[in-house]
C-alpha cells in the first residue's frame, strides 16, 4: 500500500513559498554581498535541509519568503502566500481551523537532563523536610505542655488526682 498517490509522487518543478523562522540550529540565513552591491540570501540549518532533501525528492522547488517577523510568518500561512511552515508547532484546538498539520519529520529535539535530586539518607534527612517554622512551633507545643505539668505537680489539683 502505497502512503501517497502517484500524484504526490511529482509536482513537476513547481515553486512552493515557503514561510520560516530564524531559529539556530532549525533555519539560519547568511545575506551576502556581491560585486555589483546586490544582496543574495543562502540559507541553512536542520528544517532547511530537511525540506530542500523534500523538495528534490518531490521534485518541487522552495521558495524562502523574507522574514518579517513572527506575525508575519503566521499570517502568510492563513492566507495562503506561503504554502509551507517547517515548525514544531503543537495542536490545539483554535489552530485547527486555521492551519493543517503533516507528521513530524524528525522527532529529536533539543533537550537536556540530569540525576533527579534525592536527599542521602543519613541523620539529618529527619529535619530536612521541616521549615523552621514548624520546628519554631514544635518547640513552643513541647515547652507549653511541660510548663502545664510542672505547674499541675505542684498545685492542689494534684490531691484530687491522686486520690
Amino acid at each position: 500500500m502505497n502512503v501517497f498517490p502517484q500524484k504526490y509522487a511529482n509536482f513537476y518543478g513547481m515553486t512552493f513559498n515557503l514561510s520560516w523562522l530564524p531559529l539556530t540550529p532549525y533555519w539560519m540565513e547568511e545575506v551576502q554581498s556581491r560585486p555589483d552591491g546586490s544582496k543574495v540570501s543562502s540559507y541553512s540549518g536542520k528544517m532547511y535541509l530537511i525540506m530542500q532533501v523534500i523538495a528534490d525528492v518531490l521534485n518541487f522547488t522552495i521558495n524562502p519568503l523574507p522574514f518579517e517577523g513572527w506575525d508575519s510568518v503566521l499570517a502568510r500561512v492563513k492566507t495562503r502566500e506561503a504554502f509551507l511552515w517547517p515548525t514544531n508547532m503543537p495542536i490545539m484546538p483554535h489552530l485547527l481551523q486555521d492551519y493543517d498539520y503533516s507528521l513530524f519529520l524528525e522527532l529529536s529535539t533539543l533537550a537536556f537532563s540530569m540525576a533527579k535530586p534525592t536527599l542521602k539518607p543519613n541523620w539529618q534527612s529527619l529535619y530536612y523536610p521541616l521549615q523552621l517554622e514548624v520546628w519554631g512551633s514544635i518547640a513552643a507545643s513541647i515547652c507549653f505542655v511541660f510548663v502545664v505539668l510542672i505547674l499541675v505537680r505542684h498545685s492542689r489539683l494534684c490531691v484530687f488526682f491522686v486520690t
